[in-house]
């Protein structure tokens, strides 16, 4: 190839570079995905890449329109700048490192000291070589040309890698298939670029190689917090479900014994069929407890009809259940209709004796969703409801249905004593285990 058409080629490789670096900082700057810590490590990172690269294409002009008058001023600082901040980047980057497995390495203030040593050491050595004209020379018709330890550079890049690597190969039973290949990738990629530089006429694989594997490392960085993230969602949803359980137990249980025992003076026959329905409520307490996944929405009908069943031992004819299900062929989080079924009745009948509550349940099925309505005419008329002035556990349903499977829940009042609650189920989101 001709020089000019390798100055072009390298041009467009730096420029493509710069632009990629751009794109990483925004996505930095605006936190999408990953901790404070991450962000701060990966926008100096690629800051630096940013200057790399935009030197490159500073020195790239200059071969494409060579002018003396124009370039001579800043050829000097960009070559400088090609040297020093592609080591600076290595060097960020393993601070990252380091940092980012500081908590289980007994000797990451050591390498923090090591590191940062080499740094100064390798930035005062870059400085002096390049006042005595060892490291990039810049003449004075407005070309330049690579001093003869121009490999330094190299040499430091290449030292902050083998660390990295040693580092991840200590840690390589901890880090997942997506974060080892990502760090392969660091490894490799540019090493792969610096050898095969001499055949390639002298284009600019090595910035690409570093930029392109950068990138790697901050994708993989940001999939892997957001998952981690979700993961810790659902976490925090089955430990709402065990609080939710233990709350709901206690009082549901004085009730409901205290209404058998009042059968079982009058109906021995009716009482026993009473204790059968309690004993497979408790049963099914004691499941829910313990269920790992989504359930079918059929059996989280049938624990709030058995749970309805129960209460209207207490309030008789007073209380009223319809259910109108037109799709029943999907599944839900558990302990979901429960705790509304029981706010509703809460709500109702245990504030005013002489309320008669008529608790409807009813699905249905678009082509993006699922959505179960619980709804109850006999309703105290408190006005429109917000989120923030329910209960914990009509808050924790709504937390755990967006956790668990990208749900929401929406509560309305409305004229007349009636009160909505709409469960969204999208059909797009698989309902992720807890």
């Amino acid at each position: 190839m001709t020089l000019s058409i390798v100055a072009i080629a390298n041009l467009f490789i730096a420029f493509a570079g710069v632009l990629v670096c751009g794109f990483s900082i925004l996505i930095n700057l605006m936190g999408i995905g990953r901790d404070k810590t991450t962000r701060v490590f990966f926008t100096a990172i690629f800051i630096s890449l940013l200057i790399y690269n935009s030197s490159l294409m500073l020195l790239e002009l200059s071969k494409i329109f060579p002018r003396e008058d124009v370039w001579l001023p800043g050829l000097t600082a960009a070559g400088f700048c090609t040297y020093f901040f592609s080591v600076l980047t290595a060097f960020l980057f393993t601070e990252y490192v380091i940092t980012f497995w500081e908590n289980t390495y007994p000797r990451s203030s050591k390498l923090h000291l090591m590191s940062g040593a080499l740094m100064a050491a390798g930035a005062f050595i870059l400085i002096a070589e390049q006042i005595r004209g060892h490291l990039f020379i810049v003449y004075e018709n407005g070309t330049y040309s690579t001093g003869h330890i121009h490999s330094l550079g190299y040499l430091l890049v290449a030292i902050f890698m083998v660390i990295d690597l040693l580092i991840s190969i200590s840690h390589r039973k901890d880090l997942s298939i997506r974060q080892g290949v990502a760090f392969g990738i660091y490894i490799t990629l540019p090493l792969i670029t610096i050898l095969f530089r001499r055949w390639t006429a002298d284009l600019y694989l090595v910035a690409l190689g570093s930029t392109l594997s950068m990138t790697v490392m901050m994708i993989v960085a940001i999939y892997e917090h957001a998952e981690e993230y979700r993961n810790q969602e659902i976490r925090n949803a089955k430990l709402k479900v065990d609080m939710m359980m233990s709350q709901i137990q206690p009082h549901i249980l004085l009730e409901i014994l205290a209404a058998i025992k009042e059968i079982g003076t009058k109906d021995p026959d009716k009482a026993a069929a009473v204790i059968d329905d309690y004993s497979r409520f408790i049963r099914r307490n004691m499941a829910n407890m313990s269920v790992t996944g989504p359930i079918p929405f059929m059996d989280e009908l049938d624990y709030v009809l058995l749970y309805i069943s129960l209460q209207q031992l207490r309030y008789g004819d007073r209380l009223r259940i319809h259910y109108t299900p037109i799709v029943t062929d999907f599944r839900m989080p558990n302990i979901t209709m429960g705790p509304l079924v029981e706010f509703v009745i809460q709500n109702s009948l245990g504030k005013d004796p002489e309320a008669v509550c008529d608790i409807t349940i009813s699905t249905d099925e678009f082509p993006n969703r699922y959505e179960v309505e619980v709804s109850a005419k006999g309703m105290p008329d408190s006005g429109q409801a917000d989120m923030e002035e329910m209960p914990a556990s009509i808050c924790n349903v709504n937390d755990r249905l967006d956790a668990v499977c990208g749900g929401a829940l929406k509560m309305e009042y409305l004229p007349g004593g009636i009160i909505s609650i709409l469960i969204t189920l999208p059909k797009h989101n698989k309902i992720r285990k807890q």
